[in-house]
């Protein structure tokens, strides 16, 4: 958060400059997250083969069932999902979107299941921060994860009188939100 504050500040600092944060929220991030392909992320990270076996373990023989007033239903076995009350959970979401923006142009941060993209510019140049969008939001559909449109936003940082407008940027088909 220090890191990225600091990017947008000293960015925006400097005359004649706009700032844009766009902050992405991943839909049911933890409950989507592909067990197989955290593994193979996990091991293309060089995490210690003999960590491997267990990870797969601690991830792939999670049985759930769901209880309703003094119903019951079925054991299932869940093909995705992390657990999250373990310690290990986010250590896996992490490595799994460890690749997420990797390419952008604007800078990306990540915290665990949260990832936000910030770019500075001159004023009279256009954002190139949709290409980041468009590229995160393929990405997010090639890992099996969901960027929900409804809970991203935008925010743009200028200090000019007359502030240019801020880029329209569309996940999933929805514009996402301006916030100030």
């Amino acid at each position: 958060m220090i890191e990225l504050l600091d990017v947008l500040y000293k960015g925006t600092d400097k005359a004649n400059t706009v700032g844009t944060l766009v902050v992405t929220d991943f839909s049911k991030a933890f409950d989507c997250a592909d067990h197989t392909l955290a593994i193979q992320k996990l091991y293309n990270l060089g995490v210690r083969s003999e960590l491997i076996p267990w990870i797969a373990n601690f991830l792939t023989s999670r049985r759930h069932r769901v209880q309703y007033q003094s119903a019951l239903s079925e054991w299932e076995t869940l093909s995705c999902g992390v657990p999250l009350g373990a310690l290990l959970g986010p250590i896996i979401f992490i490595a799994l979107i460890n690749d997420a923006a990797e390419n952008a142009k604007a800078c990306s941060f990540k915290y665990v299941d949260d990832l936000s993209l910030a770019e500075v510019r001159p004023a009279n140049q256009p954002s190139q921060i949709d290409l980041d969008v468009q590229n995160l939001d393929d990405w997010a559909n090639m890992n099996h994860l969901k960027l929900n449109p409804f809970k991203c936003k935008v925010m743009q940082i200028c200090f000019k009188r007359q502030p240019p407008n801020p880029p329209d940027l569309v996940i999933a088909g929805k514009k996402l939100e301006f916030t100030c």
